[in-house]
């Protein structure tokens, strides 16, 4: 008697290839999440920076003209390398890592507070 080809089929793992794929999905999902919110929390900060006046203005301008250059760089390289595969992707992956980093600094020094999965959870703007 032989097995049908389904049942064999769906007992197999999945090719490191498709768990890659899936892994890099995800991967993007969380990102595209992360710049939405990123971007909401920039116009937060922004309107709250209206009521600063001299340098407190100056300073908060000057960083968030910062996190905004760093927040597109991020979306632009997500953007660019939503498609790339294999050592392509391993290497995007590494930049996006760096440039989180690098946003999630700016936006702790602005006074937003972040949560274990580097998303904004309170808004304690300025």
């Amino acid at each position: 008697m032989h097995t049908p080809i389904k049942e064999t089929l769906d007992s197999l793992p999945p090719h490191p290839a498709l768990a890659d794929n899936t892994e890099q999905a995800h991967f993007i999902e969380r990102a595209e999440r992360q710049l939405e919110d990123w971007s909401t929390q920039i116009e937060h900060l922004t309107t709250a920076s209206v009521r600063l006046t001299g340098d407190e203005y100056t300073t908060a301008a000057a960083e968030l003209k910062e996190l905004r250059a760093k927040v597109g760089a991020a979306r632009h390289k997500l953007n660019t390398h939503k498609s790339s595969s294999g050592a392509k992707w391993h290497d995007a992956k590494l930049a996006l890592d760096g440039l989180w980093t690098e946003v999630k600094a700016l936006f702790v020094k602005r006074g937003v507070k972040m949560s274990a999965q580097d998303e904004v959870t309170e808004r304690h703007f300025l």
